[in-house]
């Protein structure tokens, strides 16, 4: 299976001043044509963690019957 993105949103809540330290990304719901995630990015300032962004997305499956060649 394969999977391609059928709808992101991407909020960007901090400038991500260094490099970005941690990041997770999880599925909230995976059916069987649409997969439901989201994902978070962190950075280190002054010795605290600031999100930098949040996303959201749905993903759609494809299966190798769904190609078209």
């Amino acid at each position: 299976q394969h999977v391609v993105t059928a709808d992101i949103r991407v909020s960007y809540l901090n400038p991500a001043v260094s490099s970005v330290i941690y990041a997770k990304g999880v599925v909230i719901k995976a059916g069987k044509r649409l997969h439901f995630c989201e994902a978070e990015l962190w950075t280190e300032k002054n010795g605290q963690r600031l999100v930098v962004a949040k996303a959201s997305s749905t993903m759609a499956v494809i299966e190798a019957d769904d190609l078209v060649r």
